[in-house]
């Protein structure tokens, strides 16, 4: 089972905290149990900074993914230039 895991530094600014979520796209409509490295392809073209998909409290995969981007330009060119259709 592939699996990732986050981890935030203990001593960050909530500046800083903030600047790392400021840029976020919520995907959702994912096919059941998608992991973030079945995106990878997408994810690379897109630029982007990290890719989280939740579980539930089932231990579910949720069926969407928040995709953060570091730029705001990035998060402009990924919202207009990309069809998000997943290939299975």
């Amino acid at each position: 089972m592939n699996h990732a895991i986050r981890t935030d530094p203990i001593y960050l600014s909530e500046e800083f905290k903030q600047q790392r979520t400021e840029h976020v796209l919520k995907l959702s409509g994912l096919p059941n149990h998608t992991l973030a490295q079945d995106l990878l392809e997408l994810l690379k073209t897109c630029n982007t900074h990290t890719c989280i998909i939740s579980n539930d409290k089932f231990e579910t995969l949720m069926r969407h993914a928040f995709i953060y981007f570091a730029f705001e330009e990035d998060v402009i060119a990924a919202n207009t230039g990309h069809d998000f259709v997943y290939k299975n």
